[in-house]
């Protein structure tokens, strides 16, 4: 018992790690994006096996033909469109009819993280990077070769594969759990991190994505959201 309390008072263990990352979130967050990115390029095959799990030969990915899946992904772009259209309409109302410039800071909050995260830095990378989709790629009978997660290449001219836009939209409804009551932010983050996936795994299943560029493209959103969280939210925060 004694050697337990030493160890949390030293932060030490797995308690303290986590203790320490919710201290830095930004930090932590960069940290992880490092060792998932080394991860990924250390392990490029881990992209060519998940996206060969939705493979069926001769360039086919079933899923992309079924309906329901294709109507899922429309489902995935009109969540994000409604919540940056209210985001955006919250915004004007509160100009218009409030004096008090911190009524603005949440949707402002809204409309920069999606602005920022899944649409500018997201176009950004794909123009960047030129990543080819797994679809498009030799291994899954494309004509472009494979290459790994930033590795600034020329097989895609445009709406290339590095980051996953869809994704990154997705999992940008995230920001809404820092905006609502205390009492109802673990009940949003947690549906908003459930959406993603679905909508994240079906872009692969499409052929459309890699893992990686799933993956990244999460992390991506949380910094950008982390950022702005402290500049905007809390700009008393150290």
């Amino acid at each position: 018992m004694r050697a337990e309390h030493q160890q949390r008072q030293s932060g030490g263990g797995a308690g303290g790690l986590f203790c320490r990352a919710a201290r830095h979130p930004i930090i932590a967050g960069t940290v992880c994006l490092a060792l998932v990115s080394v991860f990924f390029l250390l392990f490029p095959r881990l992209d060519l096996a998940a996206s060969r799990l939705f493979y069926v030969g001769d360039g086919v990915f079933p899923a992309d033909g079924n309906g329901a899946l294709r109507q899922l992904r429309d489902l995935g772009r009109l969540v994000t469109w409604v919540a940056g259209i209210g985001s955006a309409l919250a915004l004007i109302y509160l100009a218009a009819t409030r004096r008090n410039l911190d009524a603005l800071r949440k949707p402002a909050f809204l409309l920069l993280t999606l602005g920022l995260g899944p649409g500018l830095l997201v176009s950004a990378m794909k123009a960047l990077f030129g990543r080819a989709r797994p679809k498009n790629t030799l291994p899954f009978g494309g004509d472009s070769p494979f290459s790994p997660p930033w590795e600034i290449v020329e097989h895609c001219v445009r709406t290339c594969s590095f980051i996953s836009g869809e994704a990154a939209a997705s999992f940008w409804l995230i920001a809404f759990a820092f905006v609502t009551p205390p009492r109802w932010r673990r009940q949003v983050a947690a549906g908003a991190l459930a959406f993603a996936f679905v909508i994240s795994l079906n872009r692969i299943a499409f052929g459309a994505h890699f893992l990686s560029d799933v993956v990244i493209a999460w992390i991506l959103t949380l910094l950008v959201i982390l950022a702005l969280r402290v500049v905007m939210l809390e700009p008393g925060r150290r």
